[in-house]
């Protein structure tokens, strides 16, 4: 351009006539022979290969021409004449060639404007800078507006072309042509060469140098003025071929300089008239697009000042208005930063967006100001940071022009000397050039929980914000679109096609294609801190695999004094201000209503905080591209793992940010006391005694403190060790000033509050694993149950690599040469570690010679299976059978064995942990001593064997203890398993639940680690532990060093997220064999499922995606029509893999092995139901399995057991009419304090003799209770301290839940697993029913009794609600006469 605007597109017009000032340059003297080459090679090249690229004018172009242009392009490279300098501080402008009649044309069509001062002269730069910087002086050139739209209606004849010797004189530099090399009214000025956006290409033939670019570009302009009707589209066919040169030059300089694919801004310009917008914008960098180009459009966009308003103009010289792009926002920065001082921002909703949405985006690139910019990154990035840039880009554009093209390889064959002094010559003349910032597209989301809001790009001054409507799609209706490909791919893996292929899911939008075009393009830079995040939300709303990702977060991680502080991870605006920290006005607002995104139209307030989050991207991403000795990391590609992955991944992030979403911002806290000290190192801080665990101060969270006088002080937990924490920098909310003294505060503390963002071990896991696996890095394969459990496998190993592929024969070579290697090593005294590896090979060594891996153990597993069936039922019969089948896997394709996944849906008390207990007893007994060692994960003979081994894992630490005491009741002990319990939930918390026959099993984590342990536990091969536990590291490396997990059995698995197994499947896939999922879908669902809302789908859901008896749940509940689902379905598993019911006729259980051996192969994928209740009494388990288990369900309790009254056994269940009147005190939760003492009164009438515990569903009304059982002395802490004299009714106490209250009054969900003799229900509803809409919840609550269930509440609302569970209790009391008027249970 010849007056180049200023950053924030304000620049006024000049009114002086453009003056010149003649500097000398020094030369550079070419290698010898360097001139006769490049004129042999660019006119070679471009008699060869213009026929294939260009239009069949350019065929007729002269040869002459050519080989003339490319001499003088050789000569000047080889003397560089002097260059001018334009007023603006350009090189070599091209104005100054310019005819008088030409210029006014420009003036005419382009309005001036002011120019940033000219940067001072080096002599060194002048070459540089003329190659660089001449289409800046000659973009206002009327190059297509005189070839496309003026042509038609002149008369005149065209200007005839300069002489060869007035061309610009170039430097090495120079041979990498402008990104676009578009024909003008002259035949062959390059000066009119001017454009900032590029034509996609393909990657193929992109080996051509520079010098036949040029060579083109001169036959283009020829063929240009012979054909001046010629229309727009077909000059862009043109222009497309000789972006096929560009692309190798800037390919190679990148290269060359340690920076991903980083094209200099010098050579970008704004779109000119006669070359579509649309066309250009698909992909702003030439060749770099796997996306097919865009069609040409005949408008583009020229941004021009003002208010950052931008002015549109179409090939027939007409302007519309509806075609323009005009800013909604002019955001000022002061001071500017990267010599930008406004951004100018477009709003625009999805469906809204055009091309000249993407061709305004585009061409902020080639708005930042060149010189300020530069100073800028040299100021951010060091003195250092300009050399290596600049030398990379000569040398790659040096090494692109001496080899590319057939002239370059004829010089490499002779020897290609004086090519390589070319490269050097170009890396010197290179040596000084500025920084110029690479073109970055600064990106960012804005989500409401699950659902994309706004989408944020950034391309220098220019902001563009996409507003995405909110959309849900209906569980129903995924479901339906679902059964129809997996009926189709069923009936193709039937007729013997592909199976575990992934399923098409459609996005709820689609995006333009030219966005998509940018977005996909590789080697653009999409910078954003945490961006495999962003990216997932732009292809769970729009189906876009977005490419070329810069993960900021990775690329600047926290210095040490941050990692002491515990942080793991910077800010967006952190690693802004690490390059920038004077740019310290352009802040995070943290004042921002996130709940807000998804509203209609956005506030000033959310524009400027969108468009600054993008800017902010694209100013960090230019210096971690820029900066020296650092290469960036792995680009973000979706594109590259397969598509069950990405579902996977996207799944999680989605299902993450809405649990985020529906999470309080602020939890209340309970506690003892809270006093405040002085102490030496921290100042101020307040020590706290806390009450309750699930509501205990954690390390680092963010603290709240009301006083008496209503003054707030807030600070940060620094230190938490069982039931203490102190909190430190203590300091005002209202004014933020440190608290220094102690007279400043009170005695005592209101309230307390904290916020805690801080993530779980598995959730820190997984947001290691996924940026991994999305860039290339790491992979999901090789772990057959992750990929058969998700849809992208078979659950088999390969032959290779299978875990145990050797047959009983190799086992026992091995086993023998195992033992003479220990023996030899160890001498006669053995250590344990020898002994537990003889034993176990001794039994290896007596198998069948020949005998398939695995078979003997399970014979010996299935006999031990026959000879329990005197104490198990039939159905756990059958599951155990399947179980241990599935447990003596070795996962071979092709071979005999049990399912590699079974899922046990266990009803109420039908005995789930005793079927684990079972199963690992006689995998213990039968089936460990008889398996083969497993090698390491580098496959088969890559080391030394390992011993198998079995984790038993819970979501709940109780049930974790359960499974537990039961393998203790089995008879096995330390020598067998460890319970592996936190250190955080044990310790003062939860110590006096592990007294007694659990202390002799009993591991903290944190004693796992060190040598000491790892030899105490060398012999143990089973560990019950929870599910988050498998996350932390020492319990890999301590409890299974020298052992591999091969069997993991995990109980509530219905209560599991799917994507949470993701974790544990990964880390311990190359091993694992056999997956045992215990669970009910009929209880509760995963944390954040609502009824008739959201749906976030359990492993057995996962697993059950096919109908008959693997339906989900989903299904077979009442009709949920407002049911949604959260995030994009998961890839389901292959068609002859998802769940079969097994019934008695598939079962090996009882049969003979010749009868199990004939039977058919299992699919890998089995559902069992146990059938029998032990808990519950007869007639509310008659009712529970009427209504929710189809009739299944079977009593195992004697008719007239005990708890019955005589001679009426309808005494089990009874409800109390109560109505009551709800309170709310902020929040979802409620209360009802009438109905709290009617509760408590009856649980003190009726359990004078029994156990009883009182369940609710709501927060509010627990601690209403709490403190009425407190009241009364009814805890069982305060019973033990009457019965022994050691305390007084009523008083509170430090002794853990039983200070609150919290030993008799629970919540639902805490509740499920457990049971009491006496439960009763407080419904605390009398408008609507709330929670008690969920049959699931209910079905828990209803099921907790092993004698009397006492349902207290409002009859009448729930038999207004005839169709829910509740509704149905309420009916059959009523017909049966187990109501209790509410005057019959008064009393205070």
């Amino acid at each position: 351009m010849g007056n180049a605007p200023s950053s924030d597109g304000a620049g006024a017009p000049s009114r002086e006539p453009p003056t010149t000032t003649s500097v000398v340059s020094p030369t550079t003297a070419a290698p010898p022979g360097a001139r006769e080459a490049a004129v042999h090679a660019t006119a070679q090249h471009a008699l060869t290969s213009d026929g294939q690229t260009a239009a069949p004018q350019l065929k007729s172009a002269s040869a002459a021409t050519t080989t003339q242009l490319a001499a003088a392009v050789a000569d000047a490279g080889a003397a560089p004449r002097t260059p001018r300098v334009s007023h603006n501080g350009a090189a070599g402008s091209a104005m100054n060639r310019l005819g008088h009649n030409d210029e006014l044309s420009l003036r005419q069509q382009q309005p001036r404007q002011a120019a940033p001062p000219p940067p001072p002269p080096q002599p060194s730069d002048f070459i540089i800078r003329s190659a660089t910087a001449m289409p800046s002086s000659t973009a206002a050139a009327p190059s297509r507006p005189a070839a496309a739209t003026a042509a038609p209606t002149a008369a005149a004849p065209p200007p005839q072309p300069p002489p060869a010797h007035q061309l610009p004189q170039p430097s090495p530099g120079m041979l990498r042509p402008s990104p676009s090399m578009a024909s003008c009214a002259s035949t062959a000025s390059l000066s009119s060469v001017a454009t900032s956006i590029t034509l996609p290409t393909s990657r193929s033939g992109t080996a051509s140098s520079g010098g036949s670019a040029l060579s083109r570009a001169s036959s283009a302009a020829t063929a240009a003025s012979l054909s001046p009707s010629r229309s727009a589209e077909s000059l862009g066919s043109q222009h497309s071929a000789l972006q096929l040169q560009q692309k190798t030059n800037t390919s190679a300089a990148a290269a060359a300089s340690g920076v991903s694919q980083i094209q200099p801004k010098q050579l970008e310009q704004p779109k000119q008239k006669g070359l579509g917008a649309s066309a250009s914008a698909a992909a702003p960098t030439a060749g770099r697009s796997s996306a097919p180009p865009e069609p040409a459009n005949p408008v583009s966009t020229r941004a021009v000042g003002g208010a950052g308003s931008a002015t549109t103009t179409t090939g027939s010289s007409r302007s519309s208005s509806k075609s323009a792009v005009t800013p909604d926002l002019v955001i000022p920065l002061s001071p500017a930063v990267m010599g930008i001082s406004a951004l100018h921002v477009v709003t625009v909703r999805a469906e809204d967006l055009a091309p000249k949405h993407t061709g305004w985006l585009a061409a902020g690139w080639s708005r930042v100001p060149k010189p300020e910019a530069a100073a800028a990154l040299a100021a951010a990035l060091g003195p250092k940071a300009a050399a290596p840039a600049a030398t990379g880009a000569a040398v790659g554009a040096a090494a692109a022009s001496g080899s590319g093209g057939l002239a370059g390889k004829r010089s490499s064959a002779k020897g290609g000397k004086g090519s390589s002094k070319a490269g050097a010559a170009a890396a010197a003349a290179a040596k000084h050039a500025p920084l110029v910032p690479p073109k970055v597209l600064g990106f960012d989301t804005e989500f409401l929980g699950d659902q994309l809001a706004v989408v944020q790009l950034c391309a220098g001054p220019h902001v563009l914000l996409v507003q995405v409507p909110s959309s849900r799609q209906l569980a129903k209706e995924q479901s339906r679109a679902q059964q129809q490909p997996q009926a189709a791919a069923g009936k193709q893996a039937g007729k013997g096609g592909a199976v575990g292929s992934p399923q098409q899911w459609k996005a709820p939008f689609t995006l333009n294609a030219s966005l998509k075009a940018l977005l996909c393009t590789q080697t653009l830079q999409k910078a954003a801190a945490e961006v495999w995040q962003d990216a997932l939300m732009v292809y769970m709303g729009f189906g876009v695999k977005m490419r070329g990702g810069l993960d900021l977060t990775v690329a600047v991680p926290p210095n040490e004094a941050d990692k002491k502080r515990g942080r793991d991870k910077l800010g967006l605006f952190e690693i802004f201000h690490t390059f920038y920290p004077d740019a310290q006005h352009v802040a995070k607002d943290k004042k921002i209503d996130h709940s807000k995104w998804l509203a209609s139209r956005l506030d000033e307030q959310q524009k400027r905080y969108a468009a600054l989050n993008a800017f902010v991207s694209y100013a960090a991403g230019v210096c971690v591209l820029l900066r020296p000795g650092k290469a960036p990391p792995l680009p973000v590609d979706l594109a590259v793992p397969p598509e069950w992955e990405v579902r996977l991944a996207a799944q999680w992030v989605a299902v993450t940010q809405f649990l985020e979403a529906q999470s309080p911002l602020r939890t209340r806290h309970d506690f003892h006391s809270a006093v405040f000290k002085m102490f030496a190192k921290t100042g101020v801080a307040m020590e706290v005694r806390m009450a309750r665990f699930n509501t205990r101060l954690r390390q680092q969270c963010w603290v709240e403190a009301a006083l008496p006088d209503g003054r707030r002080i807030n600070g940060r937990c620094n230190m938490a060790r069982g039931k203490s924490a102190t909190v430190i920098k203590l300091r005002w909310s209202d004014t933020k000033r440190d608290i220094n003294s102690l007279a400043e505060l009170p005695a005592q503390v209101t309230s307390i509050e904290m916020t805690d963002s801080s993530d779980t071990p598995e959730e820190a896991g997984i947001k290691r694993l996924l940026p991994m696996v999305l860039c290339g890095e790491n992979r999901m394969r090789g772990r057959p149950l992750l990929e058969g459990v998700f849809g992208g496998g078979d659950f088999c190993f390969n032959a290779a690599s299978a875990p145990g592929a050797a047959t009983d024969a190799d086992t026992s070579s091995s086993s023998s040469s195992s033992r003479q290697a220990a023996a030899a090593a160890g001498g006669k005294k053995k250590s344990k570690a020898q002994a537990s590896v003889t034993s176990g090979s001794s039994s290896g060594a007596l198998l069948p010679v020949g005998k398939p891996a695995g078979a003997a153990a399970v014979a010996h597993a299935e006999g031990a299976v026959r000879r329990l069936q005197i104490n198990v039922n039939a159905s756990q019969a059958r599951a155990l059978s399947e179980i241990l089948r599935g447990a003596c896997r070795t996962g071979q394709p092709g071979s005999r064995e049990g399912p590699a996944v079974q899922l046990v849906q266990g009803p109420p008390g039908s005995g789930k942990t005793t079927v684990i207990s079972h199963a690992v007893q006689v995998w213990l007994e039968q089936a460990a001593p008889r398996l083969p060692r497993l090698h390491k994960a580098g496959g088969a003979g890559s080391g030394a064997r390992l011993m198998p081994a079995v984790a038993c894992v819970a979501r709940s630490n109780v049930a974790a203890k359960n499974i537990a005491l039961a393998l203790i009741k089995r008879g096995l002990g330390a020598k067998n398993f460890r319970l592996i319990v936190s250190q955080e939930f044990h310790y003062e918390w939860h110590e006096e639940q592990y007294w007694g026959a659990l202390q002799s099993v009993l591991v903290l984590s944190s004693d796992l680690k060190g040598a000491d342990m790892q030899r105490a536990l060398l012999d143990v091969q089973v560990y019950v532990t929870t599910v988050s536990m498998l996350a932390n590291p020492n319990f890999k490396a301590t409890a299974l060093h020298d052992k591999a997990l091969s069997w993991l059995a995990v109980d509530e698995a219905s209560q599991i997220y799917a994507a949470d197994l993701m974790l544990p499947l990964y880390e311990y896939g190359h091993h694992l064999t056999c997956l045992s999922l215990f669970g009910d879908d009929m209880q509760l669902p995963p944390y954040g499922t609502e009824w008739d809302g959201a749906q976030i789908p359990s492993i057995f859901d996962q697993l059950s995606s096919s109908g008959g008896g693997g339906s989900s749940a989903l299904t077979r509940l009442r009709e949920q029509p407002g049911a949604f689902s959260v995030g994009p379905p998961l890839c389901p598993p292959a068609a002859d893999a998802r769940a079969v019911t097994a019934t008695s006729a598939a079962a090996g259980s009882g049969s003979s092995p010749a009868a199990a051996a004939a039977a058919p192969a299992s699919p890998p994928v089995v559902r069992l139901m146990l059938e029998v209740s032990y808990r519950l009494p007869r007639d509310l388990c008659a009712f529970i399995s009427r209504h929710m288990y189809g009739g299944q369900l079977k009593s195992g309790r004697p008719a007239g057991g005990a708890g019955a009254a005589a001679g009426a056994v309808p005494a089990h269940v009874l409800w109390i009419d109560v109505v009551g009147q709800e309170e709310r005190k902020g929040g979802r939760s409620c209360s009802n304090p009438v109905e709290a003492r009617r509760v408590v009164n009856v649980a003190e009438r009726l359990g004078g003799t029994s156990s009883w515990t009182i369940l609710t569903g709501y927060d509010l009304q627990r601690s209403v209770l709490e403190e009425e059982v407190l009241r009364r002395g009814l805890g069982r802490h305060q019973q033990k301290q009457q019965a022994t004299g050691a305390g007084t009714s009523g008083s509170s106490t430090s002794s853990g839940k039983g200070s609150q209250g919290g030993d008799r009054v629970y919540n639902i969900d805490t509740f499920q697993g457990r049971e009491d003799e006496v439960v009763v229900v407080s419904l605390t509803r009398v408008k609507a029913l709330g929670f008690m809409e969920d049959d699931r919840r209910v079905n828990v609550m209803l099921t907790r009794c092993t004698q009397q269930l006492v349902v207290v509440g409002s009859l009448r609302l729930a038999l207004q609600h005839p169709h829910t569970l509740i509704g149905r209790m309420a009916a059959h009391c009523w017909d049966h006469g187990l109501v209790e008027q509410q005057e019959l249970a008064s009393g205070s």
